[in-house]
């Protein structure tokens, strides 16, 4: 895994400046399975990082490591769908 800027190139590679940013600011983590990669947006970790405990979000989070926890075991499972063919 590797920590990127939203304007890195590789984070997205075939989106605009415009969509990665969107991306990064929702914490999306983009793989190469190819290359055995993942990027991983810091914004979105500073944003965990900056935001208040506990939180009104639904579910609460009592703690960063709460809520960072839920979002990259999100993100995985998230990913996982996606490149599973039932």
């Amino acid at each position: 895994m590797q920590v990127c800027e939203s304007d890195d190139p590789e984070y997205v590679p075939l989106a605009t400046r415009i969509a990665r940013a969107a991306l990064a600011s929702e914490g999306k983590i983009t793989f190469k399975t190819c290359a055995k990669q993942a990027k991983v947006p810091v914004a979105f970790i500073d944003k965990l990082i900056q935001q208040p405990y506990p939180t009104n979000s639904t579910p609460p989070f009592l703690s960063f490591e709460q809520a960072f926890d839920h979002w990259l075991l999100s993100e995985l499972i998230s990913c996982i769908g996606a490149h599973t063919i039932l």
